[in-house]
Order: structure tokens, then sequence, then C-alpha cells
């Protein structure tokens, strides 16, 4: 939850005045951000990256006996954690009040504004949303990755993931004139 206040912190005071701007704008304050959090990190607790011990009952095979199919519980943890996350996310997009008025904020903003919803304060709960959503990946990679302050952002060649994690706290995707 620190992480979602954070987020809101960021939103209000950095991205809000780029609403009326170029999307783009948006994407390059959040990059830049993340190399400057990058650097803050690693000021802090220097360049080396720290092991993230999964518990010793979550690293056992889940299916044991089964060559072909190697998946541990701790992975399987993660799969769950994160379709759970996804359903919560579409659930709420789909079947909320507060869904309804995010795909509309999406969508035309002044539209939404004009029928007497504060637009800012809603842009404000999804970025927090987002930031929160991109912690909880954080966190449940590290087991698998470690932590380190470049990890996410900037993967190894040999990594299995090629974009980076920053870009999920996008705060809109908005088509307005």
């Amino acid at each position: 939850l620190l992480l979602a206040l954070l987020g809101v912190l960021l939103e209000a005071l950095l991205l809000r005045p780029l609403y009326a701007r170029d999307p783009l704008e948006s994407l390059l304050l959040t990059f830049g951000l993340a190399l400057v959090l990058e650097e803050a990190v690693r000021a802090l607790f220097g360049p080396v990256g720290v092991p993230f011990r999964i518990p010793e009952g979550l690293s056992a095979p889940l299916f044991p006996g089964t060559p072909f199919f190697f998946l541990t519980r701790y992975r399987a943890f993660v799969l769950g954690m994160a379709a759970l996350a996804g359903l919560l996310v579409f659930l709420l997009l789909r079947f909320t009040a507060l869904g309804l008025y995010l795909r509309a904020g999406a969508q035309d903003r002044e539209i939404l504004s004009a029928l007497g919803t504060d637009v800012r304060r809603l842009y404000t709960l999804a970025f927090a949303l987002g930031v929160y959503l991109a912690g909880l990946a954080g966190v449940l990679a590290a087991g698998q990755l470690g932590l380190s302050p470049t990890r996410l952002l900037f993967p190894p060649d040999d990594a299995d993931h090629p974009l980076p994690f920053p870009l999920a706290p996008l705060p809109h995707t908005t088509h307005n004139t």
C-alpha cells in the first residue's frame, strides 16, 4: 500500500500537469522517473543485487516425478497470483461503477467531467492501482530474478522478459482532441 501512496504523490505532483498534453510526454516522464529512482536505489544500497530466498517448501516441484513438466510451487504461486490479479482487475473494470468511470475517462474525460465526475481523482486512483500492480509484479518476480536496482528496468540479454516493468503504471491512454 505504501507503493500506491507513492503513486498518488507522483501522479499529483508530476503527471497531473501533463494530462492536457501529448501522452508521449507522460511516457517520457515515467521512464525518466524510473531512471532517477534506479540511481537513487543504487546510491542508497549499492549496485550489487541481493538474492531473494524462496521459502523451502515453495522451491519443491509441484508435480514430482514428471521430468517433462517441471514447475516449482513458487512458480505456480506466481502464476496463480498473476491470474488472480488479472481477474480482479477485469472484474473491477467490467462489473463495477468505478470500472465504468475508468473506461469512460479513458475514452473522453471532458464529457465525463461535464457529467460531474472528478476526473483528476479518478486518474489518481487509476495511477495508484497501476503502481500497486507494478509493485506486486516486482515482488513476485524477485523470487525468480533476485533484487537489483537494474534487473527489471534493463534486464540482462538472456532475460525471458524483453519489456521493462516501469511501463506498467502508465497513467492513461486518452484519445482527446
